[in-house]
């Protein structure tokens, strides 16, 4: 996982997924017809308006900044919940953690 820089608009990276729970930032089966993928999304909140939902702000809608594309199969900073594949819909979670490792720093 790697996030661009500010100027970049955080934009999110997200490969090498392994695991039974669903690959919610690389998933794009929509919801309501309606694509959440978050891979490839710059982050989104209530004063910077990076979403793809048109006039819509993603982050005013789920009250919290995150990488939406016009929603989002995974969502950590609000009412937590992630997509699950193998069950085909949006699970609540009770707690979750993302943890970012420094890398190589680039200019």
């Amino acid at each position: 996982m790697t996030v661009e820089s500010e100027i970049n608009g955080y934009r999110l990276h997200v490969t090498g997924y392994s695991g039974n729970a669903g690959d919610a930032f690389n998933d794009d089966h929509p919801i309501y017809g309606i694509n959440g993928k978050s891979n490839g999304m710059k982050f989104t909140t209530f004063d910077f308006d990076n979403d793809e939902y048109g006039s819509d702000n993603c982050a005013v809608i789920y009250q919290s900044g995150w990488w939406y594309k016009m929603f989002s199969l995974s969502l950590l900073n609000s009412k937590p919940y992630w997509y699950s594949t193998p069950i085909g819909d949006l699970i609540p979670i009770s707690a979750s953690r993302m943890m970012l490792q420094c890398g190589d720093y680039y200019y």
